[in-house]
This record gives structure tokens, C-alpha cells and sequence, in this order.
């Protein structure tokens, strides 16, 4: 990951609304959660038997694969990957090859460009222009690429100027697909020498837009589908076009008459995602969200052949949308494990020739096409891992668990990015959340994010200081059991240490391993708010209560994470690396949220004092204890009952040795031990280890001040 993006413009500099998200997976060899976009690649060493098949991802990822004779019915994804390359932070929509091997290019949904070399499986430069999901791109001629975007946008980028020379932009519609009359691997055939600058654009409208591939200029607008249009490719020459619809429909159009010929509406019952043909369009393939693949000759609509059987369950899709940190996300989530989101021919020179299949499976599937009689079979195929579809945040705010394609359910640490444990298969994510969740309340400081199919985990200035606990309680090894620890800030801690090592390193006050100077180490501990008022007199030691949380020992994280910062109200990315290759240099310093710098570097907290839980603290009626002198109090909402217990006690030996304690208790002798007093709330006792947080949110419920009552311990048969 080679870290920064190259933007083109100035950006106003707003680091406290930067956000910083890590995901909870190492680099993989395989995608999960869909393949959005293939190519194939001739190879560089002339051998016509073997080419690279290039993937990309709704993991955020671009692969090359080993796709001809390389790839066999019993291979393993491992025994054909050539490389992966995963620098983009969001779905990657589409890849084209202006050249061949090695050069690629690839948009996502994070509103970027990126040139990649192959060869040295590298990324050479990040194009940023696009305010939103760049959704096509277009090879137009070696030097150039065409985009387009879904904020109407159809951009003309220069690769050897790396950057847009010239724009279309459409005020009504947003753009899903592009084309061009040039092959999208670059490979150009002998016999179509003669090509037309001519641009195809499926819209949001349903219609399709042809644009003049040397200006960007839109030329005119073919209307016949009745919903968006999903996929289009042109005939070498740009005389003919063919469009795909989430009507079900694919149309044949004459671009100088700029008219429909033909419309094939008994291909699909669902929408067609994907069209692949050869560049004279005498026939062609199209590929459905239903999983059905259909070869049709392009001027007799009837003469079609069944590739791949339509999947009976694939009648529905969901449509999920939902806000992220004010950010509106519309996703489609192709659950349908079957349907088909891309296909791409293989180069000519393959034996037999063949078809790949890439579905929402994330399996990238090879599929022999024999001369008629057709007969399809396939023959080989590269897996894929199964994406996150649903998940639950535990009540300590430190575990999470996620259920997957495969039906398996997860328990993560979101705290180290690790997993604790994964399920025998059958069991519901609901159900093991009943067993495993627990009865306690901690304020919420991150949000999850599994866009890329896998487990991620986001934090922002607003929230990460918002949940402060008791060491013990978020599983660290703590001085006393009464040390506090801000749950996220110790976490951002651990995920930035590498980072904060090397930053040390180039400041004057840090001694040669990184270390800071006393002075410095003294002045980076943060404080806490002492207890309240009315229970400070009995807290087992204060001292410990403030004790940093900087001085616990870290949450260990695997350092080969994937680490990103973005801007709020901005899709692309200031920074992605991997947590370890933070290098602390003046450039990460100036794109890193401030506040990160603060807490991590600094050792500040933004921790708030901690809401207090007002309550009153009376005798449980029917007990023969006296009333408390001061029974309206207030404390931390992460005091616990414990702490109430000691109290009452200690009140009570006061007032009884002070001759005020009336109601049968006339000198301290008769006051129970802290052991044996019983608090409870709504008719339940208390355990002493819950905090008032806790029982407000889980026993009280009501808007009014929290009752607590109290009582001797009532013990069981089996105690007396």
C-alpha cells in the first residue's frame, strides 16, 4: 500500500472531522463480497496458451490470476495468484488496459482513479477529480482513459499527464457503465483498424449517452429501456451498439440512425448486469442477477443458448441504506449468492475458447464455449471467501459478532482486531449473541463498517472519548481494580503505536530508541475526574482512579491491518496503509486527524467527565435499617454497587455511633458488614459489580431518578 492519495485540487484542512477506520483482516489472496469487473491479459512472454485474468473487487481489492492452461479443475486460488493489490478503500467498479500488460487502471466506488504496473505489482498514481462512486472507465486511445461516475460526470484523463484534460457533465442523470469502441484490454485485432471516437454511457434514466471519445462532448441520447442501464458495449466501428437494463431487456441500437433494432426480452427475468460479445458484436453474452448466462446471435433473437441455468431463489435483492456518520450509503447488497455481476471472454488465442464467469460469490468461474451445437462446461474455477452480512455489537462495546455468506458466526475483539472464536456451523447470530452477551451498558464509541465484506471498525473525534470503564473490566492487566481506562482512546493507542514509535524518533526531546524525556513523559499523562462528592470518602483509592490509562499496557493489534483517515463529506482517502508502515513522517503528520496526534502522540485525553446518574439510596420497606441522613446522591454511572454498599455502611456507623441512628440500630455493633447489605432496584438485587450505568439502562428504564433501596443480604438455604 503505498499510502497517500495524489490529490488534484487543495483541500481545506479540517483535521478534527477526519475519522479514522481499521479492518479487522491481513491481506488476503482471495475476494470476498463480489466481483465487480475481469479482464484478460494476453502474457508478456508470447506464450498464446496461457494469459493473466485480472479481478476487481467489492473487497476494495485488484487481483491477477494465472487464467489459461495455468488453471485446472483441482487448482487452488493459491497455486494461480499472481499478485494482489489493495489500495482502494471501497468497492472497485471496473479495471481496462490501455496497452496490455502491465499497464492497469482501475476506479472505485472511493472516488478515485489508480494506474497500476503489474510487473512490480505497484500503484503509480492516484487520480482524484470525481465527487462520487466512479462507476466505468473506457480505454480511448494508449495514452488515454475515459471515466464516468454517478455524479454525472464523464471525465477524459491524460496517463502520461496524470490528469482529467477535458469534461462532460450531465445535470439529471448519473452515469453505471461506460464503453468504448477500443477493446478494454487493449489488444486490438487486425481486421477493425477503423475505429470511431465514440463513447456509450449507461444512465440512471434508462437511457443511453454517446459521447465524442476526443472531447468528452455528448453527441445524443438513445431512449428505449425503462429503468437504469447496467451494462453497453460498441461494435469497433461504433456503428452498433448493445445496452443491458434492470428491465430485463437488452437492446441492439444503430448509432449513425440512433434507433433500436432490436429488443431481446425473453433473455432474463431479472436485470441484466453484464454483456460480453466480440468486437464485430455478431453475437453475444449476457449475464443476469437472476445467475442465468444466455449466448445469443445478435441479428435472430431466437437463435439463444443457455450458458448457466437461472437460480431459483434469486427472485429478490436488498436494497440497504443507511447513514455513517452523517454520510448517506446507498448500497445494493446481492445476497444472491449466483448472480452474475461481470463476464469477460478470453483472448483470442485461447483452446478451446472460453468465458469467465464473476458472480456475487466472489468465485470466478471459466466455462468452455464449444462451436454449435453448443455445449457449455466448466473448467476450471478460482473460490472466494465468504463477506460479513450481518453483525451484533455486544453490550461491553468491545466484541462484536458477524455472521457470514457461509452461515458462520464470529466473535471479534475490535479492540485488538482479532477473532476470539468461530461457532460450529447452523448456529444464528442472534442465538449465540443470547448466550454470550452480557448484562452490562457502555457508551457506544465506534461504528462498524462492512461495505468491503469484512469486519471494520470506525472512529471519530465525536465519540471515540465516550466510554471510560474500569481496567479490569476491558480485559487489561490493571494496578488495581479500581483504574480507569477510556476504552477507545486506549485502542486508537494501540493501532497508532507504530506510528507514535516513529514520530519519537524525529522528535528532539525523545532519547535514541523513541522514548521521550522524563519532562515529556510526565507532561503526556492524562487526567480523570475524581468520584463524586458524596462517595469520594469511601473509594478505595482515588490515586488509582486517576492513574493514566497511557500506563496500562496496550491493546496488541496485528500490525499487517489495513488503516484508513478520511475527511467527512469526502469519498476519497487522505491516507491507507497498514497499520505497521506508519513512518511518522511531517507528511502523515499533516493529513492524520488531529486529534489522533493529541491522543496518540501526546498523550491528551478528550475524555468528558462522566454524566452523573442522580439516585436516592433508601431502606427497602420491611428491613429493620434506619434511613440515611443525605439519600439523595449522585455519582459516576460507572460506580458500582459495591461502592453504595460501603456507603451505607459507613453512614450507618456514623449516625448509630453519633446516637442518630434510630430505627433499632443503637450503637455500630449492629450495623451489617458491607458484605451482607443487599442493594435493589425494581425488586432485584444487585450485583456488586454492576454499576449504576447498568442498572439504569438495563433495570430502571424511566426517565424520572433512579431508586435504590437497601437491605440485609437475604441468604440462601444452602448459606445457613
Amino acid at each position: 500500500m503505498s499510502g497517500y492519495a495524489m490529490l488534484s485540487s487543495t483541500r481545506e484542512q479540517r483535521s478534527d472531522q477526519r475519522t479514522v477506520t481499521f479492518w479487522t483482516r491481513p491481506p488476503e489472496r482471495q475476494h470476498r463480497y463480489g466481483v465487480e469487473s475481469l479482464l484478460t491479459l494476453p502474457a508478456s512472454d508470447g506464450d498464446f496458451d496461457d494469459y493473466f485474468l485480472a479481478s476487481a473487487g467489492r473487497d476494495g481489492s485488484v487481483r491477477l490470476w494465472r487464467g489459461g492452461k495455468s488453471l485446472t479443475d483441482t487448482c487452488q486460488p493459491s497455486d494461480v495468484h499472481v499478485l494482489s493489490l489493495e489500495e482502494h478503500t471501497d468497492w472497485v467498479n471496473d479495471i481496462v488496459s490501455p496497452t496490455g500488460f502491465p499497464v492497469l487502471v482501475s476506479c472505485a466506488s472511493d472516488a478515485t482513479l489508480k494506474v497500476w504496473d503489474l510487473a512490480r505489482g505497484v500503484c503509480t498514481a492516484t487520480l482524484v477529480e470525481h465527487r462520487d462512486y466512479v462507476k466505468g472507465l473506457a480505454v480511448v486511445d494508449d495514452t488515454r482513459v475515459a471515466s464516468a461516475s454517478l455524479d454525472g460526470r464523464v471525465l477524459l484523463w491524460d496517463l502520461e499527464r496524470l490528469q482529467a484534460v477535458t469534461e462532460s457533465h450531465l445535470d439529471q442523470s448519473s452515469i453505471y457503465c461506460l464503453a468504448s469502441t477500443v477493446p478494454r484490454n487493449g489488444v486490438r485485432s487486425a481486421e477493425c483498424s477503423a475505429r470511431a471516437p465514440v463513447l456509450a454511457a449507461g444512465l440512471s434514466d434508462g437511457t443511453v449517452g454517446l459521447f465524442d471519445s476526443r472531447t468528452a462532448a455528448q453527441e445524443c441520447t438513445l431512449r428505449g429501456h425503462s429503468d437504469v442501464v447496467r451494462c453497453v458495449l460498441l461494435s469497433s466501428n461504433g456503428y452498433l451498439c448493445l445496452s443491458g437494463g434492470s428491465d430485463a431487456t437488452v437492446r441492439l441500437w444503430d448509432v449513425r440512425q440512433q434507433r433500436c433494432l432490436l429488443t431481446y426480452r425473453r433473455l432474463h427475468e431479472e436485470s441484466v448486469w453484464a454483456l460480453e460479445a466480440p468486437e464485430s458484436l455478431a453475437w453475444f453474452v449476457s449475464g443476469s442477477r437472476d445467475g442465468s448466462v444466455v449466448r445469443t446471435e445478435t441479428r435472430d433473437p431466437n437463435r439463444t443458448c443457455t450458458v448457466l441455468p437461472p437460480v431459483a431463489a434469486a427472485a429478490t435483492a436488498a436494497v440497504n441504506e443507511r447513514a455513517v456518520n452523517g454520510e448517506r450509503e446507498t448500497r445494493l447488497h446481492d445476497l444472491l449468492a449466483h448472480s452474475v455481476l461481470r463476464l469477460a471472454l478470453a483472448p483470442r488465442s485461447a483452446s478451446p475458447p472460453h468465458l469467465w464467469v464473476a458472480t456475487a460469490e466472489s468465485t470466478l468461474r471459466r466455462i468452455d464455449l464449444t462451436p454449435p451445437p453448443h455445449k457449455f462446461r466448466v473448467s476450471g474455477h478460482i473460490d472466494g471467501l465468504p463477506s460479513v452480512t450481518e453483525y451484533k455489537v455486544l453490550h461491553n462495546r468491545r466484541h462484536v459478532l458477524t455472521a457470514d455468506s457461509s452461515g458462520r458466526v464470529q466473535l471479534w475483539d475490535v479492540c485488538r482486531a482479532t477473532c476470539l472464536k468461530q461457532f460450529d456451523a447452523g448456529q444464528m447470530l442472534e442465538q449465540v449473541a443470547a448466550q454470550h452477551d452480557s448484562m452490562v451498558y457502555v457508551p457506544s464509541w465506534f461504528t462498524v463498517d462492512t461495505r468491503l465484506g469484512s469486519l471494520g471498525v470506525r472512529l471519530s473525534k465525536s465519540s471515540v472519548s465516550n466510554a471510560e470503564v474500569y481496567a479490569v473490566d476491558a480485559d487489561l492487566e490493571a494496578h488495581s481494580d479500581e483504574q480507569k481506562v477510556n476504552i477507545g482512546e486506549h485502542t486508537l493507542r494501540g493501532l497508532f503505536h507504530w506510528w507514535r514509535k516513529q514520530w519519537l524518533k524525529r522528535q528532539p526531546n525523545a532519547d535514541e530508541e523513541g522514548r521521550p524525556s522524563p519532562d515529556a513523559a510526565g507532561a503526556a499523562g492524562s487526567t480523570r475526574p475524581s468520584s463524586p462528592p458524596a462517595l469520594a470518602a469511601n473509594a478505595a483509592s482515588s490515586e488509582t482512579e486517576r492513574r493514566p490509562s497511557n500506563t496500562l499496557p496496550p491493546y496488541l493489534m496485528p500490525g499487517d491491518i489495513p488503516v484508513v483517515i478520511n475527511e467527512v463529506g469526502h469519498v476519497e482517502p487522505l491516507i491507507h496503509k497498514l497499520a505497521h508502515r506508519f513512518d511518522g513522517s511531517d507528511a502523515e503528520l499533516a493529513l492524520l486527524p488531529s486529534w489522533v496526534v493529541d491522543i496518540v502522540g501526546d498523550g491528551k485525553t478528550f475524555a468528558r467527565e462522566q454524566l452523573k446518574v442522580s439516585f436516592s439510596l433508601e431502606p427497602e420497606e420491611g428491613t429493620d435499617m434506619p434511613r440515611l441522613r443525605q439519600s439523595k446522591l449522585s455519582a459516576s454511572r460507572i460506580l458500582r454497587i459495591r461502592k453504595a454498599q460501603m456507603y451505607v455502611f459507613n453512614k450507618l456507623r456514623e449516625q448509630s455511633a453519633s446516637g442518630t441512628g434510630g430505627g433499632g440500630l443503637p450503637d455500630a455493633v449492629n450495623v451489617p458488614e458491607p458484605a451482607d447489605i443487599e442493594i435493589v432496584c425494581a425488586g432485584q438485587a444487585l450485583p456488586e459489580n454492576m454499576n449504576l450505568g447498568t442498572v439504569r439502562w438495563w433495570l430502571w428504564r424511566e426517565p424520572r431518578d433512579l431508586e435504590l433501596f437497601y437491605r440485609r443480604r437475604r441468604r440462601s438455604s444452602a448459606e445457613r
